[in-house]
């Protein structure tokens, strides 16, 4: 069953990532949503950076950053939203998980990853990017709004499984010149980020070992 109220962001804690930004787009949902809450799941450099933000705002019974998780599956599949601030992705595995388990997604319009995957109003929402104030509207109008929620659930699940959201993807190129740079980028961006995770992965398992 899923939270009504339970916002899901996992990424890792990096400027790339942007998630100060959703710190501050948060504390204007909750301004409007009190018993709304996120949950930002991840690691890295900028814990103490966002931390410091969430105790700004004084927003820490609403945002809490939950380190790493390995159970990805349930938390998607507990969230009523998944939340996506980046400022550039290479593909965005994150939205597509989200989407794979029926999660919609509110994400900034950046190039690459989310607009290949999210058709706006639809199964999730596209905000101009850095633009807080509708990112933030847009989150309260699917909490608040359950109808339109199921709605784009409903659309999700046609898209029964990881396959038939990668046949959706939009290329969108005017030449095979680049579109061979788009999938090289991709491709590239995507190994860079499953080798980050895999060694921290191992630094895990060391540490154990150890302990």
């Amino acid at each position: 069953n899923r939270d009504p109220m339970f916002c899901l962001t996992i990424a890792r804690y990096d400027k790339a990532k942007n998630l100060d930004s959703l710190i501050r787009i948060f504390k204007k949902v909750v301004e409007v949503i009190p018993n709304a809450y996120l949950n930002i799941y991840g690691f890295g450099s900028e814990h103490n950076f966002l931390q410091s933000q969430i105790d700004e705002h004084q927003l820490n019974n609403h945002i809490k950053l939950m380190g790493y998780n390995e159970n990805t599956d349930a938390l998607y599949n507990k969230a009523s939203l998944f939340l996506f601030s980046s400022r550039s992705e290479g593909f965005g595995m994150a939205v597509l998980e989200a989407l794979c388990h029926g999660c919609p997604v509110v994400s900034y319009d950046i190039d690459y990853g989310p607009s290949d995957m999210i058709n706006h109003d639809e199964n999730g929402y596209l905000v101009t990017f850095q633009d807080e104030e509708l990112f933030a509207q847009k989150v309260v109008s699917l909490l608040k709004d359950e109808h339109k929620t199921l709605e784009i659930r409903g659309v999700i699940k046609k898209q029964k499984s990881f396959f038939a959201f990668l046949s959706q993807i939009k290329l969108r190129s005017s030449s095979p010149e680049k579109l061979q740079l788009k999938l090289l980028k991709k491709c590239a961006d995507m190994t860079s980020e499953l080798l980050y995770v895999r060694n921290h992965r191992k630094q895990k398992r060391c540490q154990k070992t150890r302990g």
